[in-house]
């Protein structure tokens, strides 16, 4: 699977042999990858894996991260396939890699 060119919400943080492969083709929407809805898509995925431990100070510096169209280009009117991807695989990404991820309570 060529993750680069792969937009079908089926990714793999590794070398494109399919390792680890997430479904986020659920949240790979406009409601949740617009610069509104990511509060949304960090809410969600913190409830889902973390039971809501999140600290809301790391809440605050993931979406301001994601939503900096400098990190992550967003077409407001018609985001492309790519570019929601970019935007979950990096909220997935910032919170798995979080010390309340890591080191849960």
């Amino acid at each position: 699977m060529n993750n680069a060119n792969n937009t079908n919400g089926l990714t793999s943080f590794t070398g494109n042999d399919g390792d680890i492969v997430l479904d986020i083709g659920p949240w790979m929407t406009t409601n949740y990858t617009s610069g509104t809805g990511i509060p949304s898509l960090v809410s969600n995925l913190n409830t889902l894996l973390l039971a809501g431990q999140l600290a809301p100070t790391v809440q605050t510096n993931i979406i301001t991260y994601v939503t900096n169209t400098a990190n992550f280009p967003y077409t407001t009117n018609a985001p492309t396939a790519t570019q929601m991807r970019d935007r979950v695989r990096a909220v997935v990404h910032l919170i798995v890699n979080s010390p309340d991820f890591t080191i849960q309570k």
